[in-house]
């Protein structure tokens, strides 16, 4: 254990492992969940997409809600018009700190996906309203 090439190959290995684990990973064309970014463990400046279930969205504020299979995450400075509850989104924008994790910077929603999802009474979030 003395001789010092073993040493710098072990310190060497350990950054190896602990660089591979700390990053979380980045789907293809970007795509993370709502616990990655709540993880707060996505690169900064990445170009990410989270797909999910809009559950809230509030237009004066700017505030939305999107809920995945891993739970539920909040974007503010929102500006897309959203049609109702229920439907399933995908909002993209470049990866940010944030005091809960990470969030999205200048989120907007992709033209990608618009379909209605009913909610079913087990989940937390209520069932689309028709306006």
């Amino acid at each position: 254990m003395s001789d010092p090439r073993f040493r710098t190959a072990l310190a060497g290995l350990l950054l190896v492992c602990l660089g591979a684990c700390s990053n979380s990973h980045i789907g293809p064309g970007g795509r993370v969940t709502t616990a990655d970014l709540r993880a707060g463990k996505l690169p900064v400046a990445v170009e990410v997409c989270v797909t999910g279930v809009a559950t809230y969205y509030d237009s004066l504020a700017g505030t939305l809600v999107v809920q995945d299979q891993t739970g539920a995450v909040k974007f503010d400075n929102v500006n897309a018009e959203m049609p109702r509850y229920g439907l399933q989104i995908e909002v993209c924008g470049e990866t940010r700190r944030a005091q809960s994790g990470t969030t999205l910077a200048r989120p907007r929603r992709s033209r990608r996906m618009r379909r209605l999802v009913w909610l079913s009474s087990t989940t937390s979030a209520r069932r689309p309203v028709s306006r």
